[in-house]
């Protein structure tokens, strides 16, 4: 249902232009009925003004239809944990009908008003009500395009310098990984709720085919929950509400998973571009794809390497010079409104007195709508309202974000497109549907002339950071495209990548021996069991160090992923090296045979003798604990990935919080 918005407000945008050239070709004609050669031909996209204006029509009153009362229940719909289709209905009424009885009273308020005060007929009413939904509109449009006009040109022009995007990456996947540590704490904590009352559920219980649908929802991570937590209520209202909690769970939890493989996948890229300049081979070695095969591949490798080393920062420039040129034009056409004395308008001027024809005019107007429409749309996708509302590519967007999109884009379609008529002193078909709106209730004349100029202020405030000034005041701080910028997420970011690195290489190493071997672990040679295992322990050792966490009770061991003995999440980056704690959720130990006589392996508390050795083992201790496991054998491979391969790689790969199933 959402695309219908989406379809609506775009199509006007391709629509207004062309609106524009009909007019001025029926006005030609008018103006000159008995000799017509003086006017151009008609127009290949001419349409009749009937059809025009009953289009307006349609498209003004569905967008209302759609933003008041269709995105709503939408909205309200897509929340509910009900089970049956009918009851999520009814709840998503009953959730909306206190809110349409609230406009309903206030409507009913200024209606009465309107009669006895103004004594004012039913159109009149339907143009004051059409008037007050406009200028909440345009006060949308005015602040959301004023910050996309200068702050859409300074992110092109920023994004051509490689070395502050790859410090911006560096600093977005620190907060990244500990969102993604959050989430995956909350959908663990939601997780053990359903364990709980899975557990309490008994056959034919009249609850039980409920519990089956929230179960059906349950990720993979499920099968490693052992013992559940909560109350375990099993009423309606409860699985309605822990249905509910589990699908935004999961919803948050694949979306931070995918928000940080993006960045990291992006620092990579970036990291590899720079990497390949200068390269005599003429080609970038992505490390985050596979290498391109085929009959052309050597020549697109080739204009790949062309492309981003030569020829993409100069047109990320002169994209931006152009953006730049045309906010200028866009920021003095909103002045010029409010000058009446002269028509100083640069658009106005190029539709009146230019001797381009019709589809010249209709493809200049086209670029400052389409642009004004860019910088206003690309800042309400970019707003996240407490990060519930977000918009995220490749299809994990959540349906609430999406339809509330959608219902500010039907908001905000029809102010833009008048504020654009505005600005170029045409009266067309669009003009005569909405209106005259030099009347605002409760605001006065000329509210649309002079309201527009506020677009200076926002503009200057987002040219001098003002916004990033007052975020920085309430301690919540933003990265800033200059050299000179400096912040710890920034150190430990450029650690976390370089980490992943390490360990996606180290994992990409063992499944090319696992391919070469494809029986056991025992026929891979020793020098490189020992490198690679090496290389897992220094990444281990390393990561402890720089998070300031000592190795508890236990040495490095592999493991499929999950929790340890106290139920808390192992570190994010290395899942696939867990520590053994006491008890539950982890995986065998592969090194039970490094672990002193004294240490105590079931999860009671070790030795004092031992206790010094197991937390801090030195290189060379870890040495000679390898060794020894080489001379004596080494377990295999189904022991090492579990019994199914291909998941242990998944695992290593996706960097998955909690266990696959078994």
């Amino acid at each position: 249902m959402a695309w219908i918005g989406w379809f609506m407000c775009f199509g006007i945008i391709v629509l207004v232009p062309i609106d524009i050239v009909c007019t001025n070709y029926r006005e030609c004609i008018q103006a000159n009925p008995t000799d017509s050669s003086l006017c151009e031909n008609e127009p290949l996209s001419y349409v009749n003004e009937a059809v025009v204006y009953y289009f307006y029509k349609t498209f003004y009153f569905g967008t209302l239809f759609l933003t008041w009362l269709v995105y709503p229940f939408l909205g309200s719909f897509v929340l509910t944990g009900d089970f049956k289709l009918t009851e999520r209905i009814q709840r998503a009424i009953r959730e909306n009908v206190y809110l349409y009885l609230i406009f309903a009273v206030i409507g009913l308020i200024i209606l009465i008003w309107l009669l006895a005060v103004k004594q004012l007929d039913w159109n009149s009413m339907v143009g004051y009500a059409m008037a007050a939904a406009n200028t909440w509109g345009l006060f949308l449009v005015i602040v959301l395009m004023g910050y996309g006009l200068v702050e859409t040109p300074r992110t092109i022009w920023n994004h051509s310098n490689r070395v502050l995007v790859l410090r911006h990456l560096q600093f977005k996947v620190s907060s990244l990984v500990d969102t993604k540590r959050k989430t995956s704490d909350e959908l663990f904590a939601t997780l053990k709720q359903v364990k709980k009352v899975q557990d309490k559920t008994k056959k034919y219980d009249p609850y039980e085919k409920h519990v089956e649908a929230i179960l059906e929802q349950c990720p993979p991570e499920y099968s490693s929950i052992i013992h559940g937590e909560g109350t375990g209520e099993i009423t309606y209202s409860a699985l309605v509400s822990l249905n509910q909690r589990l699908k935004a769970a999961v919803t948050n939890h694949r979306r931070s998973e995918f928000l940080y493989e993006q960045c990291i996948n992006e620092a990579f890229e970036i990291e590899d571009i720079m990497n390949s300049y200068g390269n005599v081979d003429k080609i970038i070695p992505w490390s985050y794809k596979e290498p391109r095969t085929g009959r052309f591949a050597s020549q697109l490798n080739y204009l790949e390497w062309t492309w981003y080393n030569y020829l993409e920062v100069p047109m990320m420039w002169i994209l931006a010079i152009w953006f730049v040129i045309m906010s200028v034009v866009i920021i003095w056409s909103e002045i010029s409104v409010s000058i009446t004395s002269t028509d100083v308008s640069i658009l106005s001027n190029i539709v009146k007195h230019s001797d381009v024809n019709n589809i010249g005019i209709q493809f200049i107007l086209f670029f400052p709508l389409g642009y004004e429409a860019l910088t206003t749309y690309s800042t309400l996708f970019k707003i996240r309202i407490f990060n519930y509302y977000r918009l995220i590519p490749h299809q994990h967007s959540d349906s609430n974000s999406i339809i509330f999109s959608a219902a500010y884009l039907c908001r905000l379609a029809a102010p833009l497109c008048y504020n654009f008529t505005t600005f170029i002193h045409y009266k067309t078909t669009f003009t005569a549907v909405m209106g005259n709106m030099d009347y605002t209730p409760f605001l006065g004349k000329y509210f649309y002339v002079y309201f527009p100029m506020i677009i200076i202020i926002v503009c200057l405030a987002t040219l001098f950071n003002v916004f990033s000034r007052i975020m920085n005041c309430l301690n919540m701080q933003r990265f800033k495209f200059d050299s000179e910028f400096s912040h710890e997420n920034i150190d430990e970011g450029k650690v976390l990548i370089e980490s992943e690195r390490r360990k996606r290489n180290n994992s990409r190493k063992v499944a090319e021996i696992e391919q070469q071997t494809k029986n056991s672990w025992v026929q891979t040679s020793g020098k490189n069991r020992y490198s690679l295992l090496r290389n897992q322990m220094d990444d281990e050792e390393d990561y402890d160090m720089e998070r300031g966490n000592a190795l508890n009770n236990s040495v490095d061991i592999y493991n499929s992923g999950g929790y340890n003995g106290n139920g808390n999440a192992s570190p994010p980056l290395n899942n696939n090296l867990r520590t053994t704690g006491g008890g539950g959720g982890g995986g065998k130990s592969l090194f039970s045979s490094f672990t002193s006589p004294n240490t105590n392996t079931t999860g009671s508390s070790p030795s004092t003798s031992s206790t010094s050795s197991v937390l801090s083992p030195s290189p060379n201790t870890n040495n000679d604990r390898l060794k020894t496991s080489f001379n004596s054998g080494f377990p295999s491979m189904d022991r090492i990935f579990g019994n199914d391969k291909g998941k242990g790689k998944d695992n290593n790969n996706n960097n998955n919080k909690f266990p696959s199933r078994k």
